[in-house]
């Protein structure tokens, strides 16, 4: 990696905002962020800085600080991307998307969609986001007050109070922390994990008190009180 490349991310990195207390912990697919140090997959390594947002596709991690996006495999650089703005969110799967103040980013084809996302994702090409309104690109599919969008290869879903599938169905939600969509949608709750089919049926529950979720179409991860990142599978049995 070239001297310079460091320097800039190092300047980059300085300039995000840090809590004074804990070092923060970020929940990726298959580990965790801590701070400037990552854990994925079976590795460890350093990162040029604490990112604001991460994530990971397989082994592939994704960085996103002030104006840069920067993917890492196996401690190595891959590849950065010049953010055309703050990020506000980063999802990488199932197809990489970054949120800024200025739209929607889509790094693979270095566009920027200049809508008013509070989230969004992108799937088999499609891009879907809210600004409480369900949308699909430019084509709003239902009102309402959504602030989350799930995705993965089995479909999409809006949620807040309610859960709405562009394909299929829409329930009601119990109050919850995070949603994400895998073989099942699971909601983080104060009380634990819950995982629904699409008709709004709860078909598995992991009782405890977690900070984080993530999954994808087999696996559920879980970030626990003390750090510890917990492996599940679809059914939040223990792997």
């Amino acid at each position: 990696m070239r001297l310079s490349l460091l320097l800039l991310l190092a300047v980059i990195a300085a300039c995000a905002p840090r809590q004074e207390a804990a070092t923060p912990v970020i929940l990726v697919p298959g580990g965790k962020v801590v701070g400037a140090w990552v854990e994925l997959a079976g590795d460890a390594y350093p990162l040029p800085g604490p990112p604001l947002f991460a994530d990971a596709a397989g082994d592939l991690l994704y960085l996103a600080y002030p104006y840069e996006l920067v993917t890492m495999r196996g401690g190595e650089v891959e590849k950065t991307y010049p953010l055309p703005g703050y990020p506000r969110f980063l999802h990488a799967r199932p197809e990489p998307v970054v949120g800024t103040e200025r739209g929607v980013y889509l790094p693979e084809e270095d566009l920027l969609l200049s809508y008013p996302a509070r989230d969004a994702r992108r799937r088999a090409g499609e891009l879907f986001w809210t600004d409480g309104d369900a949308w699909r690109e430019g084509e709003r599919l239902r009102r309402g007050d959504f602030r989350q969008v799930s995705a993965s290869e089995r479909g999409v879903a809006f949620t807040d109070d309610l859960a709405y599938f562009p394909h299929g169905g829409e329930f009601p939600l119990p109050s919850h922390k995070k949603a994400e969509l895998g073989r099942y949608l699971y909601l983080l709750t104060e009380e634990g994990v819950l995982a629904l089919d699409e008709a709004g049926s709860v078909v598995a529950e992991k009782r405890g008190r977690f900070l984080d979720l993530v999954a994808e179409e087999e696996r559920v991860w879980l970030l626990g009180e003390d750090g510890e990142v917990i492996a599940l599978g679809a059914w939040l049995e223990a792997l």
